[in-house]
C-alpha cells in the first residue's frame, strides 16, 4: 500500500512540474495538467472520471481542457477497451502535426509583413518600422531553416 501511495504521490509531483512547463507554452493550467497526466500515464489511456479524480478538478473545466487539447491534436479519445467508457490519451502524431502546422504559418505571415513593411514608406524608417522589419526577417529565417530541418529529418527518418 505504501508503494502504491508513493507512486501516486510521485506521479502527482511529476504532473505538476510538467504542467508548470506546459503553461509556459500557452496551455491553461488545467490543459497543462491534463496533458501532463496523459503523457505520464501507464497505461497511456485514462477515462474522464479518472482524470478529474486524479487532478481534483471539476468536470466542466476538465471537459473544456480535453476539448481544447483535442482541437490542437495533442489528445485523442476512443471507446475504452474494458468498460466502454471513453478513454483519452496523448497523441504524439497529432501533436507533431500541430507543431508542423504552427511552423508552416511563418511563411504566410512573413509575406504579410513584406506587404506591411513596403506600405510603411516613412524615411527614415521609424523604430516601429524597423521592429516590423526584424520580425519579418526572423520569419523568413524560420521559413528557410524549417525547410532545411524537414529535409534533414526526412533523411534521418529514412535511414532508420
Amino acid at each position: 500500500m505504501i508503494n502504491q501511495t508513493s507512486k501516486i504521490a510521485a506521479l502527482k509531483q511529476n504532473v505538476e512540474e510538467l504542467g508548470v512547463f506546459f503553461e509556459t507554452t500557452g496551455l491553461t493550467p488545467m490543459e497543462s495538467r491534463v496533458f501532463a497526466l496523459l503523457l505520464l500515464s501507464d497505461p497511456p489511456e485514462r477515462c474522464f472520471n479518472d482524470i478529474w479524480t486524479f487532478l481534483s478538478a471539476s468536470k466542466n473545466s476538465g471537459s473544456v481542457a480535453l476539448r481544447r487539447l483535442a482541437e490542437t491534436g495533442k489528445v485523442t479519445s476512443q471507446p475504452g477497451a474494458v468498460n466502454r467508457r471513453r478513454a483519452f490519451r496523448a497523441d504524439p502524431a497529432g501533436w507533431l502535426q500541430h507543431l508542423e502546422a504552427a511552423l508552416a504559418k511563418a511563411s504566410p505571415l512573413a509575406a504579410v509583413l513584406d506587404h506591411v513593411v513596403r506600405q510603411r514608406t516613412v524615411d527614415p524608417p521609424s523604430d516601429f518600422s524597423k521592429g516590423l522589419t526584424h520580425v519579418r526577417d526572423f520569419l523568413h529565417f524560420v521559413e528557410l531553416e524549417t525547410a532545411d530541418l524537414y529535409e534533414r529529418r526526412r533523411k534521418i527518418t529514412n535511414d532508420n
